[in-house]
């Protein structure tokens, strides 16, 4: 592949970058794409994330560089095809929640639950307000940093599922 290179640079306030950034994240869950300020790129499967600060002179710099192998895109946020499928990645999701919880994790994970609700048959159902509820959970440990809520709502996350595959074999 060619070289090619790109900077954008502007001037903006806290709540402004923090907008952006959120913009960057929604394209990154929802499309696979990350996109922001007139910038679209798809990113490789594994990342690799650099925060670099200095202070100097009474002036912060802070640069994030996200770096991935070129040509080995990802297809994050895009719904699996066969049910099959739909459950193989939400217990590889399930899998990641339980090495490294990660709100993007959190958040695929719901995403997956919802995909399945849609294309599940009506006695189902039951099963997957247990799951999207042990889910909800799951974020709302996450989001009040609370470590060892996490770690039960994982176990309560797996414990559902199981039962659920049990039950709608």
């Amino acid at each position: 592949m060619g070289h090619r290179k790109g900077e954008k640079k502007l001037r903006t306030t806290p709540a402004e970058l923090a907008l952006l950034l959120e913009e960057a994240a929604r394209g990154l869950r929802e499309r696979g794409v990350f996109s922001a300020a007139g910038v679209e790129l798809v990113p490789g499967k594994e990342l690799e994330l650099e925060i670099e600060w200095k202070e100097k002179e009474g002036k912060v710099e802070l640069e994030l560089e996200v770096r991935w192998q070129a040509g080995e895109a990802v297809s994050a946020g895009k719904e699996p095809g066969s049910l099959r499928e739909l459950k193989r990645e939400m217990e590889k999701v399930l899998d990641l929640i339980r090495d490294d919880p990660t709100p993007e994790a959190v958040e695929r994970f719901g995403e997956l639950v919802r995909a399945f609700s849609s294309r599940a048959r009506p006695e189902w159902q039951e099963g997957i307000r247990e799951l999207e509820a042990a889910g909800r959970r799951l974020a709302a440990s996450w989001s009040r940093g609370d470590g060892a809520a996490v770690r039960a709502a994982v176990e309560e996350l797996g414990r559902v599922k199981r039962e659920c595959h049990r039950r709608f074999r």
